[in-house]
Formats: structure tokens, sequence, C-alpha cells
């Protein structure tokens, strides 16, 4: 009898107990996994040597500003990049989550229209999904700067037309519609 079939045999005649010293724990799957969304994430599964499903796994993540661990499955929670580490008895393998979700920008009642002269704020948020967050630096750009320039959020019309104003933050961009009449 070879030492593989021993093993199995001894697992299988151990009154329903597994022997764990005869099997490792793997990981079926990537060992990086990137999401651009917040909440559960589908992980690469660990499975033991023989192609069994362990049980009794203990799942831990290093970053709780990353993902948490809610009820046996991984969630994301917010951007960056942490180690999810599954444990079976004195056995462990890991992987690294990167999540970076979309961030998108919308102008809050942006004026449509405005006149020579004026200055107006042109509120702008970042949101991941429903959830506002705090956004980054903002690189503002006006279609024609001879119409409307913006600086820091701030528009200021100097003369008749339409500008087109694009606001870029975090890998996103948002764009508006003013008239300087």
């Amino acid at each position: 009898m070879t030492p593989w079939i021993l093993a199995i045999t001894l697992a299988a005649c151990n009154s329903g107990k597994i022997e764990t010293d005869s099997l490792s724990l793997i990981l079926d799957g990537p060992s990086r996994v990137r999401v651009d969304q917040l909440g559960s994430v589908e992980g690469p599964m660990p499975s033991l040597s023989d192609g069994s499903a362990p049980n009794d796994l203990h799942i831990q993540v290093r970053d709780q500003t990353v993902a948490q661990v809610v009820n046996g499955i991984v969630e994301a929670t917010g951007p960056g990049e942490t180690q999810v580490i599954v444990r079976w008895h004195e056995q462990e393998t890991r992987w690294t989550l990167v999540v970076q979700p979309t961030i998108h920008l919308r102008f809050i009642d942006a004026p449509a229209m405005i006149a020579p002269g004026d200055q107006v704020t042109i509120p702008l948020q970042a949101f991941i999904g429903d959830e506002r967050i705090t956004r980054g630096l903002v690189e503002w750009i006006s279609s024609d700067p001879a119409v409307i320039t913006v600086v820091d959020g701030v528009a200021s019309a100097h003369t008749s037309g339409v500008a087109y104003i694009t606001a870029k933050s975090d890998g996103s961009q948002a764009m508006v519609e003013i008239t300087v009449q």
C-alpha cells in the first residue's frame, strides 16, 4: 500500500475525523483579486489537496478599512489593498484583495446660466455608489476660457457664449454646460 492510499485509509477509518497531517490547504484561484465596487467579494476558494472543501475555515483580513469578514464572507469596505488570510487547523493560505471602487463625480445644482462679470461656485461631489466621499484634488477645465474660466471650483464669466466645464478627480470626470448671457 502506498503512503498516499494509507493516509486516505486512515482518514476514512478515523470515525469521520479528517487526518489534517495528510492534507494540505491550497488556494484554488488567483492569488490577487481586484474589484471595482464595494460589497461581497468572490475570491479564490481554498480547497484541500485531495480536492475536498475544508470545513471550519477561519478567514481574516489585515486592513479592515479595505475589507471585513461578515458571516464568513469577505466584504470590500473601502479603497486599498489588503491580505486575506484563510486558516484551517494549523495551515494557512493567503491572497491579496485590491479594492479600487469606481468614483463618480456629480455637479450639485450647477448654474445653467450666469451673467458676464459674475463669479459662482460650481458645487461638485464625489460618490462611490450612493455614498458620498471626500474627493481628491480637482482639475477644472473650460472648453472656452474666453467665456468662462474656473479656478478651485469658482467660475468667472467673461463674455457671452457657451462653455463646457469639466471637473476631473480620482480617475473620474463630470461635465456641465454653462451659458453666459
